[in-house]
């Protein structure tokens, strides 16, 4: 992929996957492409998907969630001890508590149990870090209880944040005392989800230009991420949009 290579040459030296998903169906082609990533020495963020309660899974029932727990191990261990891993992300946004049609809920801490679970068979197994992507944590006390309750065995934090919040996550990590370092495991500018971005008189949403966009990433990493590299960051994914259904804007991301 060419894209691997321009993103060497401008200096990256990991990408995150949500799942193994994002790798070939045919498994000896996914290891192939690991290979060829570690061979041009980027290393992978690698994401296990773990059901939401937002999305509709039921956390109240032992037998599935046993069910699933089963099936994360079995995807860990074809894909343990690939030297492109850098860490294992277990889930992503697991924290979201507003269902599609709106309404909100608390989650079921549940679902941070079974986190925990599959990071203690990933230290067995394999050994690299664990770690988990939740939306923030800025404001939400209870998710930051529940993560230092139930999720022991992570070894980092991954928050994914965007301009407008990123620039409050440092302050919020040392105030909710996490006691592991993390990662901005997405950020870029505002998303088109956002009530602060620009629109027009009739309401459709202004994109900002190439060079707006690259002046606000700079900004973003220099004060926000590389400034708190000494201090418990410990590096950022940029985010890019694989589908969206936030606006139609398809070149935002």
């Amino acid at each position: 992929n060419p894209f691997w290579a321009e993103a060497v040459k401008a200096g990256a030296n990991s990408i995150r996957l949500y799942s193994s998903a994002d790798l070939p169906a045919d498994h000896t082609k996914a290891l192939a492409c690991l290979d060829k990533l570690y061979e041009q020495h980027i290393f992978v963020a690698f994401g296990l998907e773990v059901a939401r309660e937002c999305d509709g899974a039921d956390y109240s029932s032992d037998a599935i969630r046993e069910y699933r727990i089963n099936t994360l191990k079995k995807e860990v261990d074809k894909y343990k001890g690939h030297p492109a891993i850098l860490f294992w992300c277990i889930g992503n946004e697991v924290d979201c508590s507003t269902k599609a049609d709106g309404t909100s809920f608390t989650p079921n801490v549940n679902v941070w149990k079974d986190i925990n679970t599959i990071a203690e068979y990933i230290k067995e197994v394999d050994g690299r870090p664990t770690s988990t992507a939740i939306t923030g944590i800025w404001s939400n006390q209870t998710t930051a209880d529940d993560i230092k309750q139930y999720c022991t065995a992570l070894d980092i934090l991954c928050v994914n944040n965007y301009e407008g919040n990123i620039q409050d996550l440092y302050s919020s990590w040392q105030n909710k005392n996490f006691g592991i370092p993390y990662i901005v495991s997405e950020f870029g500018i505002r998303g088109t989800w956002d009530s602060g971005v620009p629109k027009t008189s009739f309401g459709s949403l202004i994109e900002p230009t190439a060079n707006e966009k690259a002046e606000t990433y700079g900004n973003l990493y220099n004060h926000y991420i590389l400034s708190h590299k000494e201090n418990g960051c410990l590096g950022a994914y940029v985010f890019l949009w694989g589908w969206q259904t936030h606006g139609d804007v398809l070149t935002w991301y």
